[in-house]
C-alpha cells in the first residue's frame, strides 16, 4: 500500500488485478481504492481496482467512509467520482466520521473557511459525500452527486449530519452558486425550513457566512418566514 501513498503508480501494475491486493487495508481501514482516490491516482487504476473487486466501492474504512467520501473530501476528479458513483450510487447518501487532515484543512481554509471549522471533527461528523463536496466547493462534483442514479442523489439532499445540518445548510455557508442552491432545494424542498441543532435555518448560515445577495434572496423568497426565524441564541438572519 505504500506504493499508493507515494504515488508509485507504475509499481502497482502487477498487483491491481489481484483481488487479495484490492481487499488489503491499512491501519485506518483504507483499501487501495480509498488510497488511490485520496492521492489523486490515475482513472485507469481506479477503474481496474473496481473491476477486480466490485465490492471496493462499498468498502468502508475505520471512519465508515467509502471511497466516494474520500473522493469528495479530497477534491478528486469528476471522472473518478463518476466511476465510483456508477459502481455504488447508494454511497452518496451514506454518513461517516471522516475528518480532514491538517493539509486538507489548510486547503479548505485557503478557500475562505476558518481554520477552526475546517479542522473540527465535530463539524464534519456524519457528513455524506455531498456535504464534503459542498464544503470543498467542488461545484462539478456536487452536480454529479445530486444526479446519482436510482434517486440516491436527491435522497442525499435530505440527510443531516450530526450537527443537524442538511446539505443546503452547508451550501449556504460555503459560497455555493445560486444554481447549486436551487438544485438542492429542488432535490429536497423541506431543506428550507429545516433547523440544525442550534435552531439555525439555511438562511441563518447564508447570512452568517456572507453568502451572495442572489443566494440569500433565493432562500428568503422560497421560505419568507426564515427571515424572522430565531435560532436558539435568539438571532434572526438579520442579526448577522
Amino acid at each position: 500500500l505504500r506504493a499508493v501513498v507515494y504515488k508509485q503508480w507504475e509499481g502497482l501494475a502487477n498487483h491491481v488485478s489481484e483481488p487479495s491486493f484490492c481487499k488489503m487495508t491499512d491501519r485506518r481501514g483504507c483499501t487501495p481504492l480509498h488510497l488511490t482516490v485520496s492521492h489523486n491516482g490515475p482513472l485507469s487504476l481506479i477503474k481496474t481496482l473496481l473491476k477486480t473487486w466490485p465490492g471496493a466501492a462499498a468498502a468502508k474504512d475505520a471512519d465508515g467512509a467509502t471511497a466516494l467520501h474520500h473522493a469528495a473530501a479530497k477534491r478528486a476528479s469528476a471522472e473518478a467520482v463518476a466511476a465510483l458513483l456508477e459502481a455504488n450510487p447508494e454511497a452518496v447518501k451514506l454518513q461517516s466520521t471522516l475528518k480532514l487532515t491538517v493539509p486538507d484543512a489548510e486547503v479548505a481554509a485557503g478557500g475562505g473557511l476558518t481554520h477552526a471549522i475546517a479542522t473540527s471533527a465535530e463539524a464534519t461528523r456524519g457528513f455524506t459525500p455531498l456535504h464534503w463536496a459542498l464544503l470543498m466547493r467542488s461545484t462539478e462534483i456536487v452536480e454529479l452527486l445530486l444526479e446519482a442514479e436510482g434517486g440516491h442523489g436527491k435522497e442525499s439532499a435530505a440527510v443531516a449530519c450530526a450537527a443537524g445540518r442538511l446539505p443546503l445548510h452547508t451550501a449556504a455557508a460555503n459560497e455555493a452558486s445560486l444554481a447549486t442552491i436551487k438544485a438542492i432545494i429542488e432535490a429536497h424542498p423541506p431543506s428550507l425550513k429545516h433547523t440544525d441543532k442550534h435552531g439555525a435555518t439555511p438562511l441563518h448560515h447564508a447570512a452568517a457566512h456572507c453568502a451572495s445577495v442572489e443566494s440569500m434572496a433565493e432562500l428568503s423568497t422560497q421560505h419568507p418566514a426564515a427571515v424572522q426565524a430565531k435560532a436558539k441564541n435568539g438571532w434572526t438572519p438579520l442579526h448577522y
